[in-house]
């Protein structure tokens, strides 16, 4: 009896922890960049609703200016292109797959992504990180973008 109730939570254990997102970052050298402001690339196809404003926050909590353009102008120094991504059947809140990059020119300096892998039902029934709020998200992934000059990885 005692065997078949540890099957079970060992079971329930793995279907809830396989569909747990993923962040992976790895920050710019601020030692090799001085980066006083960021050229934003706006994504219309993929833009959650206030993803932009709170992304733009997080780049000033770290003393970075940005601007949002529809076409990035040749003079931007530094530019960050995004891709987000939501749960369909939740609200245009809840952050499914967010990937930043940072360039320098046409030369990747930094980026930060965050996956939602399926889990082992399928179709994100297990990812309980769904309900995590937006800002979190974002700022956590900001962090890592714009932290520290060693990688990181947060399951």
């Amino acid at each position: 009896m005692m065997n078949a109730v540890m099957k079970c939570a060992v079971l329930g254990l793995l279907i809830l922890c396989s569909g747990c997102a993923e962040i992976r970052a790895q920050a710019f050298n601020k030692k090799q960049y001085k980066i006083s402001e960021v050229c934003i690339q706006s994504n219309k196809k993929s833009l959650p609703y206030d993803f932009e404003y709170i992304l733009k926050e997080g780049f000033l909590r770290h003393g970075i200016a940005t601007k949002v353009y529809a076409d990035i102008p040749q003079d931007c120094e530094y530019r960050l292109l995004y891709v987000a991504t939501t749960y369909k059947k939740h609200s245009s809140k809840s952050l499914r797959n967010v990937h930043l990059a940072l360039y320098k020119g046409d030369t990747l300096i930094g980026f930060a992504d965050r996956d939602s892998p399926d889990g082992f039902l399928g179709k994100k029934v297990t990812d309980l990180s769904k309900w995590d709020s937006m800002r979190s998200i974002i700022d956590l992934l900001v962090d890592g973008l714009l932290g520290e000059d060693q990688p990181m990885v947060v399951k």
